[in-house]
């Protein structure tokens, strides 16, 4: 940590924790008033919570259709702890989690106009879209097919490519969990 984020943790400061939700290359930030994120190494899913979120109007976030912000279709919320002393503020990632739940919606109207907004939204870490997932087929890889090439047909996250690329070896058949 810099010297004035380590001081800060030791000596009087404000903190409150703010959300970045995402979808389809939109960003909204939200305030999370209450909620909790649990991380277990020991398991598959590891990092999971909720958190109820609220904010200002005059736009709403509670969801009434699937491509709406705090909706559970591909919607992540990135949450962050904020750190404030006197005029600075240090933004500490806690995560980025897909949105698998929104509930608890609440709106404050003076006539039609939202006045402020609240929901819980229920998250769980990336890893969850890998545990739920099934091989889209049961065959093996085509002739030819590279390590790298037969990875990114059968995965639904985009992915990194730190090392180099390999022949699957003719030999290789899929075991479907279907």
């Amino acid at each position: 940590f810099p010297v004035e984020v380590w001081s800060a943790l030791k000596g009087h400061q404000e903190s409150y924790v703010m959300a970045v939700v995402s979808y389809q290359g939109r960003q909204v930030q939200a305030r999370a008033v209450s909620g909790s994120v649990g991380y277990n190494g020991d398991q598959s899913v590891q990092a999971s919570g909720s958190v109820v979120l609220s904010g200002p109007g005059p736009v709403s976030l509670v969801p009434r259709v699937a491509t709406d912000m705090l909706a559970p279709f591909g919607q992540e919320v990135a949450l962050f702890r904020v750190v404030r002393v006197r005029s600075r503020e240090w933004s500490i990632p806690l995560g980025t989690f897909p949105i698998t739940k929104a509930s608890g919606f609440r709106e404050w109207k003076r006539g039609s106009a939202v006045l402020s907004w609240e929901a819980q939204v229920t998250f769980s870490d990336r890893l969850l879209s890998l545990d739920r997932d099934d091989f889209l087929s049961v065959d093996g890889p085509q002739p030819g097919a590279t390590v790298w090439g037969e990875v990114a047909r059968l995965s639904s996250i985009p992915l990194q490519r730190p090392l180099d690329d390999a022949p699957v070896p003719l030999a290789t058949v899929y075991d479907s969990r279907i």
